[in-house]
């Protein structure tokens, strides 16, 4: 009998710049999606990544990793709430202005948060 264990939460990426005020919804991803990219020979959903595609058919932002390698996942997509730009996955303008009706993107580099509008 093999066992596997997987550690969900070492090392993983908050994109939330307010984490106690967000709405998020599930979805299911499966193993082929174009949203994964290859990392260390496993297909992995980066956090921050737009969804459905980057572009202005975005209704949210994928909320932590998820690992598609070995099936198909249930994940959650942020759809209201503040995240922080640095944490984005490389958003085009279209993505973030098709967010942005319910989502705020803040840039948390400097000592206040700024809106980013594009």
């Amino acid at each position: 009998m093999k066992a596997k264990t997987i550690d969900y939460v070492q090392g993983e990426t908050h994109i939330l710049a307010i984490p106690d005020h967000y709405v998020a919804i599930a979805r299911h991803l499966a193993t082929d999606t174009a949203l994964a990219q290859t990392i260390d020979g496993r297909k992995i959903v980066k956090a921050g990544t737009m969804y459905p595609a980057n572009d202005a058919t975005a209704i949210g932002v994928i909320m932590h990793d998820y690992d598609v390698t070995d099936g198909e996942v249930n994940i959650a997509v942020i759809i209201h709430g503040f995240v922080r730009k640095d944490r984005l996955n490389a958003p085009t303008n279209a993505a973030l202005k098709a967010i942005g009706r319910q989502i705020s993107v803040l840039d948390a580099s400097g000592p206040i948060a700024e809106p980013v509008i594009p």
